[in-house]
């Protein structure tokens, strides 16, 4: 079994409010592995995990909004021939599609454990990775371009 993860910068996309969700997805992970370590009643890694699914749920309910918010200001703002609002654009729907396939696999992963009774928490932090490193590392830099060209749209959305 995996050992604990480990916060890491790279699980950081430079929004304060994705960035401290993503911090508390990590916690949630560690309390499963946690669980998974001590072999403790079932009842309590429901919990554990419907905790899971409750931080992602709102996790991806305000990095849709963040991403939303930002494309409708950069709209505004900019022509739709702009670079810029291209990428936005481009990320959102992609974004979006990615996010109900991570609710999937998530999902994939409870019923799985909860019926064979066996650890988690290795998946959950490839699951994790995939969503944190993987899907939003196009979010990172394009927070950074927006934070360049609109430094109060992104300080009004953290």
């Amino acid at each position: 079994m995996a050992q604990e993860l480990a916060w890491s910068e790279a699980f950081a996309v430079g929004h304060a409010g994705l960035d401290e969700e993503h911090r508390a997805l990590v916690a949630a992970i560690n309390a499963i592995h946690r669980h998974d370590d001590a072999r403790q009643p079932r009842e309590q890694l429901e919990k554990l995990f419907a905790d899971l699914q409750a931080l992602v749920s709102k996790h991806i309910a305000h990095e849709d909004e963040v991403m939303r918010m930002i494309v409708a200001n950069v709209n505004s703002h900019e022509s739709a021939a702009s670079v810029l609002h291209h990428h936005w654009l481009e990320h959102l729907d992609k974004h979006l599609d990615e996010h109900d396939r991570w609710v999937a696999d998530l999902d994939a992963i409870v019923k799985r454990s909860l019926a064979q009774g066996g650890p988690a928490a290795d998946e959950l932090q490839h699951w994790f990775f995939s969503h944190a490193v993987k899907s939003d590392a196009p979010l990172k830099s394009l927070f950074q371009a927006t934070r360049q060209q609109y430094p109060k749209l992104i300080a009004q959305l953290s």
